[in-house]
C-alpha cells in the first residue's frame, strides 16, 4: 500500500515545492482516489478471503504449563475457553471489543458477516448469545466499540453500511439464544469505513478510512446514542487507517484538556486538534525512518507515549515484529524513543495498552503482552504470550486479528480470523486494574516482614485466587493470582487520583477497606490533600473501631501505592470456608464464606520504600491467624 502512495506523494510534492521539508511537516497533498487506492492495495496485501476454518474444539479449560496450553504455544497466559466461528455465526474473526454491565461482561465479536454477542460473566462457559447481521454484505473488515451501554459498528468495503448502532442492555435478557438481533438506529452519512474510533469523555465518534473526508476523520456526536449527528470532517492529511481520540492529559501542557486524536495515516503519525469539529487543526505530521505501513497505536495511560505498530515492515524489510514507542510531551515534534523486536517474525496487527503492558494481537504469533518497562529509552519486554495459530509464525494474514484487555475479571479476549474467540487470563507478577487501577514495578517496593491481613477469594482452580479491590466511585475490580505452596506471590495497586481516578475534592477519602480470613479484622485505607502532596493512612480495627497505624506522604503527580504480599502454605487439617470475599455495597460491608482447599497463612500489607512517611515506610497490619 505505501509504495504506491508514497509514489503519488513524491510525484506531487515535486510539483509543489522544491525546498525541503522537515520530516514532521513533510509535503502530503490528499486526494479522494487516495482512499479508493488504499482499499484496493489492502484488499491484495492482505489476501482476505483467503484464511480457512481451522476446526478446533477445547474440552476444559487449560494452565499454561510447560511453555503450553493444550495445542497452543503460552507464556504466563492461561486458556479459559473458546468458541469456533461455526459456533457464533460463521464467517471468518476480524475485530473484538467488550462490555461490562454492573457484574456480567460480555464478549462483543466482529466477523465477515456480521457480530457476535457472548456472555462471558463465567469466563470458562462462556454463552452465545445471538448475532447482530452485517448491514449489506460481508466484509473482511469489522471494527466495533462501546459507548453508553450502546455498540457502533462500522464495515469496510461493505456498500452502504455506515454506523450500526446496537443497544447491549438487550442481551440481558435473552431468551432461548442464539437469536438474530436488528440495528436499534443506524448512521448512514457515509457508507465503508475501515475503523470506528469514540472518545468516551466527549461523546464523539470518529470514523476512519470511509469514503468521505478523504478517508480521514469524519466526526460523530454520538451524545445520545440512537441520535447520532455529522460533527465535522477532517481530510487535510488524507487517509487514516486507524486512531485514537481522547481527551490529552499529557505532558505537553499547550494541549492539555483538549480533544487530541493520535492518526495511523499509512506514512505518518499524524496529531490532530479536534477540539473545535468545525475548525480541526493538523498539530503535527511524523513520518519514520523504516515505515512501511503506518497501522495502529495506543497511548500509555498517562498520554505521554504512544506504542506504535507498523502492519508491512516485517514483509518489506525482513525483519520481526517492531514496536516503535514514540515521546508524546512534545505534540508539535513527537520523537521515537526507541523500538522493540519481538523473538518472531509475525506481523504486529492491533495492540491496546493497560496499565504498564501493552496486549498485542499478532497475527500468526497470537497474542504478545509487553510490559512498557522505561518508554523513555523505548525499553519494552517480553512479558506473556498466547499463540493462537501454532501452524507458523510467518509474515502473514492469518490468526489473531485484535485483542481485549479492559475487563476487571482479567480475562483477556483475543479474536482469532481462523479459529474464533479465545477467552484468556495473564498470571504476570504485576496486577491489571482499569477504571483509575494501574500497575507498577515490582522492585520499587520493600519486603516487609510479618503477617497482615487483605481478602482472597477462590479462583477458578485450586492454587488460584483473585483479590478484589474496592474504591469509592467505582466498581469492584479483581485480579486472579497463582499462590503455590511456600512461595511467595506480590500484588500491587495503585491509584490513579487525578485526573481520572479520584477526586479528593480537598477531604479525607477512604479508598480501600479489607478484612481478614476470619472477618474479624478490618484495615482501612484513606486518602487527603495536603498541599502538593497525598497524606495516606492506614488503619486497623481494635474493639469496634479503626485505629491509626501509619501514614506517608506521596506527591501529587505520581500514583497513590499499595502493596500486598502473600504467602501460601498447606495446612494438614485446614477446613474448608474459612476465606471470605468482602463486598462492599454503600456504606455497608457484606462478608460471604466461600469454599476454599488452600489456606493463605501469611499475608502482609504496606507503603512503598522511599515514601515521606511521618512514622516509617512500612507498616505491619494486625496479626491473624487462619482458623485451623
Amino acid at each position: 500500500m505505501t509504495l504506491s502512495r508514497s509514489t503519488r506523494v513524491a510525484l506531487l510534492c515535486s510539483l509543489v515545492i522544491a525546498v525541503p521539508t522537515p520530516r514532521s511537516e513533510a509535503c502530503h497533498v490528499p486526494k479522494q482516489s487516495e482512499y479508493l487506492s488504499a482499499q484496493q492495495e489492502s484488499l491484495a496485501a492482505h489476501g482476505h478471503g483467503s484464511q480457512r476454518f481451522i476446526a478446533y474444539s477445547l474440552q476444559e479449560s487449560t494452565a499454561c504449563a510447560d511453555g503450553v496450553a493444550d495445542i497452543f504455544p503460552c507464556e504466563n497466559v492461561d486458556l479459559l475457553a473458546h468458541l469456533p466461528l461455526d459456533e457464533i455465526g460463521g464467517g471468518r474473526g476480524n475485530d473484538i471489543w467488550g462490555w461490562r454491565d454492573g457484574n456480567r461482561e460480555y464478549a462483543l465479536v466482529g466477523r465477515t458477516n456480521g457480530t457476535a454477542f457472548v456472555d462471558m460473566t463465567d469466563p470458562e462457559n462462556p454463552v452465545y448469545l445471538g448475532n447482530l447481521p452485517t448491514q449489506v454484505r460481508p466484509s473482511a473488515w469489522r471494527d466495533i466499540k462501546v459507548y453508553k451501554n450502546h455498540a457502533f459498528i462500522v464495515a469496510d468495503a461493505a456498500g452502504n453500511h455506515g454506523i450500526q448502532v446496537f443497544d447491549l442492555t438487550q442481551l440481558r435478557n435473552v431468551r432461548n439464544p442464539p437469536r438474530e438481533f436488528k440495528p436499534t438506529a443506524r448512521y448512514d452519512e457515509f457508507g465503508s469505513a475501515h475503523n470506528i474510533v469514540i472518545n468516551e469523555d466527549s461523546g464523539f465518534a470518529y470514523a476512519v478510512g470511509s469514503d468521505t473526508c478523504s478517508g480521514g476523520l469524519h466526526m460523530v456526536d454520538i451524545r445520545t446514542p440512537t441520535r447520532p449527528r455529522n460533527a465535522g470532517c477532517f481530510s487535510e492529511d488524507g487517509y487514516t487507517h486507524d486512531a485514537q481520540c481522547v481527551t490529552y492529559r499529557g505532558p505537553d501542557r499547550s494541549y492539555q484538556g483538549k480533544e487530541i486524536c493520535f492518526a495511523a495515516n499509512e506514512d505518518s503519525i499524524t496529531i490532530v486538534d479536534v477540539t473545535d469539529k468545525s475548525d480541526p487543526v493538523m498539530v503535527s505530521r511524523n513520518t519514520y525512518s523504516g515505515s512501511a505501513y503506518t497501522h495502529q497505536g495506543w497511548l500509555t495511560e498517562d498520554h505521554a507515549y504512544f506504542v506504535v505498530d507498523d502492519e508491512l515492515d516485517e514483509q518489506r524489510f525482513d525483519h520481526n515484529a517492531k514496536t516503535y514507542v514514540w515521546d508524546m510531551s512534545n505534540l508539535e515534534n513527537p520523537q521515537i524513543t526507541g523500538a522493540h523486536l519481538s523473538i518472531k517474525r509475525s506481523i504486529d496487527h492491533n495492540q491496546y495498552v493497560a496499565g504498564s503492558y501493552t496486549y498485542q494481537a499478532n497475527y500468526q504469533q497470537g497474542l504478545t503482552i509487553l510490559e512498557i518497562v522505561d518508554p523513555k529509552t523505548g525499553k519494552l519486554e517480553r512479558a506473556g504470550s498466547f499463540d493462537t495459530y501454532p501452524e507458523s509464525d510467518l509474515a502473514r494474514f492469518d490468526g489473531a486479528w485484535s485483542v481485549y484487555p479492559y475487563l476487571k475479571s482479567g480475562a483477556v479476549l483475543i479474536s482469532d480470523i481462523n479459529r474464533g474467540l479465545f477467552i484468556v487470563r495473564p498470571r504476570m507478577s504485576a496486577a491489571l486494574f482499569s477504571d483509575g487501577f494501574e500497575s507498577g514495578r515490582l522492585d520499587a517496593w520493600s519486603k516487609i516482614k510479618g503477617p497482615g491481613v487483605s481478602v482472597v477469594s477462590p479462583g477458578l482452580k485450586k492454587s488460584e485466587f483473585a483479590l478484589e479491590v474496592t474504591a469509592d466511585g467505582t466498581d469492584a475490580v479483581s485480579q486472579l493470582v497463582s499462590l503455590q505452596p511456600a512461595r511467595e506471590t506480590s500484588l500491587e495497586v495503585s491509584f490513579l487520583l487525578k485526573p481520572n481516578g479520584i477526586d479528593l475534592a480537598g477531604q479525607e477519602v477512604e479508598v480501600l477497606r479489607f478484612a481478614t480470613p476470619n472477618g474479624k479484622s478490618v484495615v482501612s485505607m484513606s486518602i487527603e490533600q495536603r498541599g502538593k502532596k497525598y497524606v495516606v493512612h492506614l488503619a486497623a480495627e481494635s474493639d469496634g473501631e479503626l485505629q491509626p497505624i501509619g501514614s506517608a506522604a506521596i506527591p501529587r503527580k505520581r500514583a497513590v501505592p499499595l502493596r500486598i504480599e502473600w504467602q501460601q502454605a498447606s495446612v494438614a487439617g485446614a477446613e474448608d470456608g474459612v476465606v471470605r470475599l468482602v463486598k462492599k455495597r454503600r456504606n455497608r460491608i457484606e462478608r460471604e464464606t466461600l469454599d476454599s482447599t488452600a489456606v493463605i497463612d501469611a499475608i502482609r500489607l504496606g507503603l512503598p520504600s522511599g515514601s515521606e512517611g511521618t512514622n516509617s515506610s512500612s507498616f505491619l497490619v494486625d496479626d491473624f491467624l487462619v482458623a485451623r
